[in-house]
């Protein structure tokens, strides 16, 4: 985020809540509260100390207050930030217990304190404060000198809306940095600036309730301590605790429509409880670079009477803040570059109207829009993303880079036109497979192929700026390419492997030809030098689908599910592809004519597993569709992927390979597709055999449907099949 400077006026991305306001009437509130209030002198001791203000959430109803500070010292003498206090002065529009936020300070969020408490004089503008305050870790402010900014924020624990119209300390025009009156500072406990409510006094209270840890890792060293994070084949959540993803795919943001599918016919609410009865954790949402940096009003949301008038970041925004109440978890996709269907045709993370510069800047701007902090593009955002799901974790799990990178064929020519994996983009693997992924020359004019080395430029500047605010770091999905190189072949002239689009992961480790390229992160770069590396964020992703949609080679009579069963054993095509990555020891680059491979070259550390998230698998809703004993089949293809996630937990479906913590999402919830889950009205299930005999069966975790006979409990229309 780029940080408040004194005088400065609104730019894009600059506040944690920014929103439209009316001028006028805010205005007119203001000028009938300060008419209303007494007030009593500043004390006039250490006068040289100021504090400055600057709303970040301009709206009167909002569900998180947002004040932003600067203290500046015009003194003689340099001043401790421990020996000082700030009070913000406000009505608590209810009883919840509150929560505090550092989103940003100069002097580290983790020296940064924030408490509550309830006055005994209450007034008609405040009965509550907030008072901020610092540790002794925080440093001084010299002489002529200042704090640097102070970006807190605060939120009922439920997230309900507060009324600012009638807050002492809130100025919606105040949006620039400069002297108010109505927020106070105390110097040992003395007040030094601003003027109090009537009725108040200045000695320093005890706080009736204790504040909430922030939810991030200490500004200026990042960590995921605070976020998700990974540990070999798991997702781990903040707390430690193991996430299996089990989800659904629910698409629309990234088409014409701007907007989620089934809007039309029924409220956010109405489609997300039904996503959480049938059993699912996580949704994945695609949407569109198009549709974020233009935040059009869309349409074709009739049946969402509360999207009404809204812009598309805003009605995305009540997605995720209502699927966190409901103890749902988000992954967001980078689906297309423009808005249209299905993947971006030409198999890149760019194209001329949205070079690679804008899909990077778009990361950024949607994990500060993760954080609450309102973006400008196209429209200023109303509606502020709220951060922690009821179950206390993150409502968003991280981020998909970019949906099913590939070529459009095997041939040398189309290869050397796509999305590849550890080609280097001018960087030898050879001499360096493990480079600086901002060297390649091709970055500065938008024409890199190398997706690996993408999909690093990306994460990294994603945790840069996280570290730069202290949040916890996002889990980071990569997706696989389309085809790769066989041993005996070249990146540039092959022959080729090949399998879906975003479903090839073999470049991880290469072969003997070619050298591997595994995913490794740090935190900011740029083509002189790294940041700190930044280990067990990574989970890749793979798509895989059955033969109605494409024809494999291995889609044929001699079609079996378990490994060794023969050369078209799924099991043995899906782990060459991408599950051995979730298998022991099953990450090994290699790096041909050399005893091992160069992790230290980016300050990685090595390791020999990672998570690995099945993004997209699907079928048809006919009986067939779901199982069949004909080999090659499309129900034998969907039986026999269910049975092998299924054997990834340990339970059944024995696979003969040792994969382990399969995530997946399931493709797609919505009505309209031929694979769809729902109806097309979007008011129950188009097939609820699907739902209640096979999908219901590789769920986990506290929202997965029961087991059982009666109605709506797994089991219900049949049992799960064994493979076929």
């Amino acid at each position: 985020m780029v940080p408040f400077r004194r005088g400065s006026s609104l730019g894009p991305q600059q506040f944690c809540r920014v929103a439209k306001a009316s001028g006028v009437l805010v205005l007119l509130l203001m000028s009938l509260v300060v008419s209303l209030v007494a007030i009593h002198s500043t004390t006039s001791a250490a006068s040289g100390l100021v504090l400055e203000y600057a709303d970040a959430s301009t709206t009167a109803t909002s569900n998180q207050i947002s004040p932003h500070f600067e203290i500046i010292n015009n003194t003689s003498a340099s001043v401790p930030l421990s020996q000082l206090t700030i009070r913000y002065w406000y009505t608590e529009d209810g009883t919840q217990s509150q929560n505090f936020f550092c989103d940003y300070a100069a002097a580290g969020c983790a020296n940064v304190t924030g408490s509550f408490t309830s006055m005994t004089s209450k007034t008609s503008t405040a009965d509550t404060y907030l008072q901020v305050g610092f540790t002794s870790a925080a440093g001084s402010i010299a002489i002529n000198g200042n704090s640097g900014d102070i970006q807190v924020r605060f939120a009922k624990s439920d997230w309900s809306n507060y009324n600012q119209a009638n807050d002492y300390s809130w100025s919606a025009t105040q949006t620039s940095y400069a002297p108010w009156s109505n927020v106070t500072l105390y110097l040992n406990g003395q007040l030094v600036a601003g003027t109090e409510p009537s009725g108040v006094t200045a000695p320093t209270p005890t706080p009736t309730s204790t504040p909430t840890p922030i939810p991030t890792a200490t500004a200026g060293t990042g960590g995921g301590s605070s976020g998700w994070t990974t540990s070999g084949t798991k997702i781990l959540a903040p707390n430690g605790s193991q996430y299996i993803i089990s989800g659904i795919n629910w698409y629309g943001f990234e088409t014409p429509d701007y907007a989620a599918h089934g809007l039309w016919s029924f409220d956010i609410t109405a489609v997300l409880n039904q996503i959480k009865t049938l059993g699912y954790n996580t949704i994945r949402i695609p949407y569109s670079n198009q549709m974020w940096e233009s935040d059009p009003i869309p349409q074709n949301v009739v049946g969402c009477t509360s999207c009404t008038g809204l812009h598309d970041r805003d009605i995305l925004a009540k997605i995720v803040n209502y699927a966190g109440s409901i103890g749902l978890h988000v992954i967001l996709d980078d689906h297309r570059s423009e808005a249209g269907e299905s993947a971006e045709q030409s198999g890149l993370w760019y194209t001329s109207a949205y070079p690679e510069s804008n899909w990077v800047n778009d990361w950024v701007s949607v994990q500060r829009w993760v954080h609450g902090q309102a973006q400008s593009l196209g429209a200023t955002d109303t509606v502020a993303v709220n951060y922690l799901a009821s179950d206390g974790l993150p409502i968003v799990l991280g981020y998909d880079l970019r949906n099913e990178p590939h070529v459009q064929g095997t041939f040398p020519n189309e290869y050397n036109s796509g999305a590849s994996w550890g080609s280097g983009d001018g960087i030898s693997p050879a001499t360096n497979p493990n480079p600086n992924p901002f060297s390649p020359s091709c970055v500065s004019s938008s024409s890199c192929l190398d997706w690996r080395l993408a999909a690093e430029r990306a994460g990294d500047t994603i945790l840069g700026d996280a570290k730069s605010h202290g949040w916890g770091y996002p889990l980071l999905f990569v997706e696989g390419v389309s085809a790769y190189p066989t041993a005996s072949g070249t990146q540039a002239a092959g022959p080729y492997l090949g399998t879906w689009w975003g479903g090839d992961l073999q470049g991880v480790n290469g072969n003997s030809g070619n050298a591997g390229a595994p995913i490794v992160f740090n935190a900011g770069g740029s083509a002189s030098s790294l940041g700190t590396a930044v280990n067990n964020q990574i989970v890749y992703s793979a798509h895989d689908y059955g033969p109605t949609l494409f024809q494999q080679a291995w889609f044929n009579s001699s079609t079996c599910y378990k490994s060794g069963c023969s050369s078209s054993s799924l099991v043995d095509i899906w782990t060459s592809y991408w599950a051995y990555i979730a298998t022991p020891n099953g990450v090994n680059p290699s790096w041909p004519g050399h005893t091992g491979y160069p992790w230290s070259n980016t300050g990685a550390t090595a390791y020999t597993s990672a998570p690995v998230w099945i993004g997209e698998f699907g079928t048809g809703n006919g009986s067939s569709d779901l199982t069949s004993t004909a080999a090659g089949s499309q129900g034998q293809w969907f039986t026999d992927m269910l049975n092998f996630i299924k054997s990834s937990y340990g339970s059944g479906g024995g696979s003969g390979v040792s994969v382990s913590n399969l995530d997946w999402t399931y493709w797609a919830l919505n009505g309209e597709d031929s694979f769809g889950l729902l109806n097309g009205g979007y008011s129950g299930l188009n097939n609820p055999a699907k739902e209640y005999s096979y999908l219901c069966f590789v769920q986990t975790g506290p929202l997965a449907v029961p087991s059982g006979s009666g109605s709506g409990q797994c089991g219900s229309t049949g049992a799960f099949p064994a493979p076929q």
